[in-house]
């Protein structure tokens, strides 16, 4: 695969066209969450890795992550309390630095995956 650089948080260093879609997906899924809570510059800094993510991909010849039955009932349903969880731990994991202040430890990573897995399954029972 082809190697790629860091991202602009800087709380992941992508390998892999693979880990650009992800974050992509994460960053997407999560940005009306970011947009009511980051300030002004921070959700400027979010915008601009998304763009610079999809340019990216383009330059790669890659497509974007496609949307699964879990996506579609996250964006369908924003004020279910159980999608909200979701999305908070996974805004959360994936922007750290901006939300908590720091980078997240890999036993706090394996948690918060712990996390969005049982949310996950909780939400799959609902589509």
């Amino acid at each position: 695969m082809v190697a790629v650089a860091l991202f602009i948080s800087g709380n992941l260093f992508a390998q892999t066209v693979s880990d650009y879609q992800s974050r992509l997906h994460d960053l997407q899924l999560c940005k009306n969450y970011y947009s009511s809570i980051l300030s002004t510059d921070q959700m400027n800094t979010v915008n601009a890795e998304i763009a610079g993510i999809i340019q990216k991909l383009n330059g790669f010849n890659a497509s974007q992550l496609a949307s699964t039955p879990l996506d579609d009932y996250i964006l369908q349903h924003p004020n279910d309390p159980d999608v909200m969880a979701y999305v908070k731990i996974l805004a959360t994991e994936a922007e750290p630095l901006f939300l908590l202040g720091h980078d997240i430890t890999p036993a706090q990573r394996t948690s918060y995956e712990s996390a969005l897995s049982s949310k996950a399954v909780l939400l799959s029972t609902k589509f």
